[in-house]
């Protein structure tokens, strides 16, 4: 799976790429990178989630499949790395809603999201201004 390209997924539109357990498997490998099934295991351990090894092995082996990690045999072990950076997966997923957004709701998509960051922050509209005119410069 490339980085940028989320939209190859099998999953359905609007569907969210991970579970909970997967979630958490990502988060770890992440963390850790390359690692084993009973890395990963521990790992999650550590953080107060407690599974079962054949319960990680099989959130891995599917994520695999689905092309978010890789996987590496070393003699009788394998080792998986997450085949996307967070920041990517996260920008990527981004561009998937605001395109949904914006097919189904348009202009008022728009307006939605400028009146939320005028209610919140004001450092995210002044951020949201300084982007707009990096774009309009480019």
């Amino acid at each position: 799976m490339s980085e940028g390209r989320v939209g190859e997924r099998a999953e359905p539109a609007g569907q969210p790429p991970f579970g909970e357990l997967q979630s958490a498997v990502m988060e770890e490998l992440w963390r850790r990178g390359e690692s084993s099934v009973r890395d990963v295991t521990d790992g999650l351990a550590e953080r107060d989630l407690s599974l079962a090894y054949t319960t990680v092995l099989t959130v891995m082996v599917r994520l695999a499949r689905r092309g978010f990690l890789t996987r590496r045999r070393v003699g009788r072990a394998d080792l998986y790395t997450a085949a996307v950076r967070r920041d990517a997966l996260a920008a990527a997923l981004s561009r998937e809603a605001v395109d949904r957004l914006l097919a189904a709701h348009g202009e008022a998509a728009i307006s939605a999201f400028v009146d939320r960051l005028r209610e919140g922050d004001a450092r995210d509209l002044a951020r949201l201004r300084e982007i707009l005119e990096s774009h309009e410069e480019t």
